[in-house]
């Protein structure tokens, strides 16, 4: 019996009223449509992402001659057209973004169930020992799982060891990496507060237990590098069918490599543009590359315009020093005709008592 009419433990994220007997017919389905339209704006602003870049690493300062004609660039754009020909950044920056979206992915989960089983691993036609690990941040847990192993003794295992309960020093953790626990005849593995563990094996062992994703390339669920030119723009596809496809197949499966995918890419971009100044040497610098490009770069203007100054203070004291001697020449000058017409005087004074 229960309290309330109102069910939520039945069909996870679903909530039931009963309002008296009969028979329901409910045809529960995954709702796509704002998952596609999130990947479709995804793709978008990704490719728009890669043009700018291909534009910015192909046009040439030797090019902008021809530019120069179009009424809807200003002055400013063609001061910056070409600077970042062949930039290395830019370069770097393109080919790891490919990187996430063509490589295999080992997607991460802050939780995650198996499907039930009962009685012992050999009930399930598992044969021979196998062994899968769990990974969390720098430590990973090898986990022996056998034939005569149950539910509850897999989660002991991975409960005791000693890679999740003690760091590579050997220091006890506060709080184990990963626990494990048995739900409903169902294994559930749990990362510690505020990060995520990642399984993998080389057999079957995780899909006996349920635990197994089939997807570990985006291409598997609609994601993929266009075909043209063998994808060498970085620009994606997107396969809405195949997506659909996916998600009904496995959607936590579809959740997983994607959250990886997102997160390491926000890691990455993060990193790029971070500005938090770390230690270098005897002095400090940015530690994300963009800013410490941009730092660089602000840098070399700085010096330049110091030395910008320093050549206009010494213009102004090599101005004022030629001033003062002109200044002093024309006083001499202003003397020396001085001179000059006293001697004419005296010398026709000297010829007029001599006629």
């Amino acid at each position: 019996t229960r309290s309330s009419n109102q069910i939520d433990d039945v069909i996870e994220g679903v909530k039931l009223t009963i309002n008296g007997p009969g028979e329901v017919v409910m045809d529960v389905t995954q709702d796509a449509e704002r998952a596609v339209t999130a990947i479709q704006d995804y793709v978008e602003a990704f490719n728009d992402l890669m043009e700018w870049i291909n534009v910015r690493l192909s046009e040439s300062a030797t090019d902008k001659k021809s530019q120069q004609n179009d009424p809807y660039k200003n002055e400013d754009f063609y001061k910056k057209f070409g600077l970042l020909h062949g930039n290395s950044t830019l370069w770097q920056a393109k080919s790891q973004l490919r990187q996430f979206m063509t490589n295999p992915v080992t997607s991460t989960f802050s939780l995650k169930k198996g499907n039930p089983v009962l009685g012992a691993m050999e009930d399930q036609g598992f044969t021979g020992n196998s062994v899968f690990e769990l990974t969390v941040g720098v430590r990973t847990a090898s986990i022996e799982v056998t034939p005569r192993d149950t539910l509850q003794t897999i989660a002991n295992k991975i409960n005791n060891s000693y890679e999740m309960n003690h760091d590579p020093q050997g220091r006890q953790y506060p709080i184990r990496m990963a626990s494990a626990r048995v739900v409903n005849n169902e294994l559930v593995i749990e990362a510690s507060p505020g990060r995520k563990f990642s399984l993998a094996a080389s057999d079957s062992v995780l899909d006996t237990l349920g635990l197994g994703t089939p997807f570990n390339l985006l291409s598997q669920i609609g994601i993929s590098t266009e075909s043209a030119d063998y994808g060498k723009s970085g620009k994606l596809e997107f396969n809405a069918e195949k997506f659909v496809e996916a998600l009904r197949k496995d959607p936590d499966g579809v959740a997983a490599i994607m959250n990886t995918t997102m997160e390491k890419m926000d890691e990455y971009v993060g990193n790029m543009v971070d500005a938090t100044q770390v230690e270098v040497g005897n002095t400090t610098a940015p530690r994300g590359r963009i800013a410490s490009q941009i730092n660089t770069w602000q840098s070399e203007i700085s010096t330049i315009d110091k030395r910008i100054a320093e050549f206009d203070r010494r213009l102004e004291l090599r101005a004022r020093g030629l001033y003062e001697q002109f200044s002093r020449a024309e006083v001499r000058l202003a003397k020396l005709q001085q001179q000059a017409s006293w001697l004419a005087s005296v010398v026709s004074q000297l010829s007029g008592n001599q006629g």
